[in-house]
């Protein structure tokens, strides 16, 4: 027996509202039959729906596009008087202000920014460089004293989550900020630190996730066309490379260039050396941990805190976990020629390393793009350096990106320079090409040591071929481990 028509408008209502919630995109778009009451169907996927959906969706809808009018209508040309802009300068205070008392943790961040009223070009909204927070008052005009202290959050978090270090080479920048954009603003939201305004950036479905992640997202969302064109970061990101240079991004696509016109007193964009660059990282990081302990662990964001705990955790430098893995390929040679002083305060004899046997060591450098030659030479010159503790060792080195370039060999007896090897390759990254060249070349060392940025286009490479050593540099996740060997994080500031 067949439907009934009451069912069949029923059926055709539920594939309508499913359509519209997103939920069944499949196949083709279901046909309405002739002489089918149109209107009553209507009607009931209205109901499966629910008025009250709908008509907030509207309001929400018809607010937000009311409030990005107000902030597309910015007027930039507008003479501002003093009393305005102290007004407005004060309701930036304010916010830091009501921080102190409900979110000490941001307040106390905040308070070491500078403010910095800036009225040219490049900076439209508001930035940081992790000193300043620059703020341009006609924008903060429009702002309700909620959202101002939202922005302030906002700029607090960029230093916390060092967004002004430059993302990995060949990277959309665009992409990059308005992704550091999604992240911010879903943990302010949480927190409940001040109002978001309507222009910022927020997707529920990035909930647990990562700046990266939500980079990778928004790359194949752009790669298949889907990416939607109107989004845009709430502030101006400044990036800041390790020689201090100075790069402005909007988020829109372009990049800000210099000293726009503007009325007084508008500021030039900023400018670092390299030696204040890493002060303001150091300074930063120190700022989080004393607020982190003045607030208390209730009121740090979840992801803050595991932050800090990663600072704050004792750990061996990476110098002495590479020199270790090292020493293991002849931990079971010992010797009783050579005491070692571990045994001298005891009667007991204790052997000590035997150092005479050739150690055969490869490196192989993951030359992909994110390594500049400065940190990839400072790497093989501490390990070279590690060699030569012992009397006989062979060093195979070369760099990679989908291929093998550049091997090249350094012995114990041979007195070259480790300075002499060229850095080559920055194209893709695959890891399996080591393993490929090392077994059509009859190369199977004691110990493969690959520095890398830990992310592989596939496949690891071949647990079972040799002994293997990560040394991951520059990874968002401390706490990455390969999927086999032994995992160690290099950081060049601490190691330069």
């Amino acid at each position: 027996m067949g439907q009934s028509v009451e069912e069949q408008e029923e059926q055709m209502a539920q594939e309508m509202v499913d359509r519209i919630m997103g939920e069944d995109t499949s196949g083709p778009v279901p046909t309405i039959p002739a002489g089918t009451n149109i209107g009553s169907v209507l009607n009931k996927a209205k109901k499966k729906l629910g008025p009250s959906d709908i008509e907030a969706h509207s309001k929400e809808d018809k607010m937000r596009e009311a409030v990005m009018a107000k902030y597309k209508n910015v007027d930039y040309k507008a003479e501002l008087s003093a009393e305005e802009r102290n007004d407005i300068k004060e309701k930036v205070i304010r916010a830091r202000v009501q921080m102190l008392f409900k979110y000490p943790f941001f307040a106390q961040l905040a308070i070491r920014l500078k403010l910095v009223e800036v009225t040219d070009a490049w900076c439209p909204t508001a930035a940081t460089d992790g000193r300043n927070m620059y703020y341009n008052p006609h924008f903060f005009k429009v702002l309700t004293q909620a959202e101002i202290t939202f922005v302030v959050a906002h700029e607090v978090l960029h230093c916390v989550y060092d967004h002004m270090t430059p993302m990995q080479e060949g990277w959309d920048k665009r992409l990059f900020n308005i992704a550091a954009d999604y992240i911010i603003n879903m943990d302010l939201t949480k927190t409940g630190v001040g109002e978001m305004p309507a222009v910022g950036l927020l997707d529920w479905q990035y909930e647990g996730w990562n700046s990266v992640e939500v980079y990778n997202h928004l790359k194949d969302l752009k790669d298949k066309g889907e990416l939607p064109p109107e989004l845009q970061t709430l502030d101006i990101h400044i990036m800041i490379d390790e020689d201090g240079n100075i790069e402005v991004n909007d988020g829109s696509g372009g990049e800000e260039e210099g000293d726009g016109k503007g009325d007084k007193p508008g500021k030039g964009k900023p400018k670092l050396s390299k030696e204040e660059k890493q002060q303001i990282a150091n300074e930063i990081k120190e700022a989080m941990i004393n607020a982190a302990q003045n607030a208390g662990a209730g009121d740090v964001p979840a992801g803050i805190k595991r932050m800090i705990d990663q600072m704050t955790a004792p750990k061996l430098k990476w110098q002495e976990l590479v020199n270790a893995n090292i020493e293991s390929c002849v931990r079971s040679n010992y010797t009783f020629m050579r005491p070692t002083r571990r045994g001298w305060h005891s009667d007991a004899i204790m052997p000590s390393m035997e150092r005479d046997q050739e150690i055969d060591v490869c490196i192989t450098m993951d030359m992909s793009g994110s390594i500049t030659n400065k940190q990839g030479m400072h790497f093989i010159t501490e390990v070279h350096g590690m060699m030569q503790q012992f009397s006989q060792y062979k060093l195979r080195i070369w760099t990679f990106d989908t291929e093998v370039y550049g091997y090249d060999e350094f012995t114990s007896d041979d007195g070259r320079d480790i300075t002499e090897f060229e850095l080559l390759g920055g194209g893709g990254t695959d890891f399996m090409c080591n393993w490929k060249y090392m077994k059509e070349n009859q190369i199977e060392p004691q110990q493969l040591i690959m520095f890398t940025d830990g992310m592989p286009f596939g496949e690891w490479g071949d647990p079972n071929y040799c002994d293997t050593l990560f040394v991951i540099h520059s990874h968002y996740d401390k706490e990455l481990e390969a999927p086999f060997g032994r995992t160690v994080h290099f950081d060049y500031e601490e190691a330069a």
